[in-house]
């Protein structure tokens, strides 16, 4: 399962390359919040998985950047 979790984090790194216009914010918000909801399991149950977790919170990190990159990119074409 690990080996997913690292392609995922991967892949919202990748993300950064895409034009604004085309990043979707729920979605990061939602990849976001998913990484920091796991990360905390992770570190609750026992035994405690730093590796699971530190790869969680990457990707909770990686989409919640671009999520605020998204949304200011969205707000600054509002008032334009």
């Amino acid at each position: 399962m690990l080996y997913y979790q690292k392609a995922l984090v991967i892949t919202s790194i990748d993300e950064f390359r895409r034009p604004l216009e085309k990043v979707s914010t729920t979605q990061s918000a939602t990849l976001a919040a998913t990484g920091f909801v796991w990360t905390r399991y992770c570190l609750v149950i026992r035994p405690i998985n730093y590796s699971l977790s530190l790869c969680n919170f990457a990707l909770g990190m990686a989409n919640g950047i671009q999520c605020f990159r998204a949304y200011n990119f969205q707000r600054r074409l509002k008032q334009l």
